[in-house]
């Protein structure tokens, strides 16, 4: 009962980073007691992963030697984290985070399941909100490797570098996008827009020098002039290093 899903202990290092793994109890007998434990272990990142029917708690930090980077503002975990059957008596005293630290621990824009989060799922000194309101469908892929889209100057381009939630949306969409790391530069000059089905831009999210890492922009659903779009299909497009990503974004009024 005492088993864990993935331990990362007595690292003590900062370039730890635990990345789209699939962590799932059988439910038979809940074996998996802890998803992803981070014990000891520096500021070991924890991006991207899916853990699922944990017996107790779904991402672990503990020890004196540094905590669980599990999300921020500007670098979002993005991991799902839940049970399948919410409300079973198996569920019923577990947590979606535990923090053993008396230090703060980052849990931001990470998906705790369908129903809306409530603060005893979380023990210890957590920032946890906010947090996405739908999965995010790139966490959890460790059974493929990371399908590469493109290969540019030496970098390797994902499709996950750019990712929309809620999607459809009515008052505010979070577009996540990932600056990537080349060779010899730490960042990298990039743009982000908002197109319309005619190819028409109607708003410029971003444009500028972005280190390398995983950041977060609101779109409200108006142009350049604030005022507010139809209901209708729009498009997001990332510019990075000769590379552009578009995603479909859906806005309803």
């Amino acid at each position: 009962m005492n088993a864990s899903g993935i331990r990362i202990s007595g690292t003590n290092s900062d370039s730890v980073q635990i990345d789209s793994n699939h962590v799932k109890a059988d439910t038979a007998d809940y074996s998996c007691y802890k998803g992803i434990v981070v014990d000891n272990s520096g500021w070991a990142k924890v991006r991207r992963n899916t853990i699922e029917d944990f017996y107790y708690v779904g991402l672990y930090s503990g020890g004196s030697a540094g905590l669980a980077h599990c999300g921020s503002s500007s670098d979002s975990g993005r991991n799902n984290v839940y049970w399948n059957i919410e409300g079973d008596s198996v569920c019923a005293g577990s947590y979606f985070v535990q923090n053993d630290s008396t230090d703060s621990m980052n849990a931001i824009y990470n998906w705790y399941g369908s129903s809306s989060p409530s603060s005893s799922k979380f023990s210890g000194k957590i920032r946890w909100s906010p947090y996405l309101t739908a999965k995010y469908a790139g966490a959890g892929k460790a059974a493929e490797p990371p399908r590469v889209e493109a290969l540019v100057s030496g970098i390797e381009v994902y499709k996950e570098d750019l990712y929309v939630e809620p999607n459809p949306f009515n008052v505010k969409a979070r577009i996540f996008y990932t600056v990537p790391t080349q060779e010899n530069r730490s960042g990298m000059a990039v743009n982000l827009y908002v197109y319309d089905t005619r190819g028409n831009q109607v708003r410029t999210l971003l444009t500028g020098y972005k280190a390398a890492g995983s950041y977060m922009i609101d779109w409200d659903g108006r142009d350049e002039k604030g005022l507010e779009m139809q209901s209708g299909m729009y498009f997001c497009r990332y510019e990075f290093a000769g590379k552009i990503i578009t995603q479909k974004i859906i806005l309803t009024r």
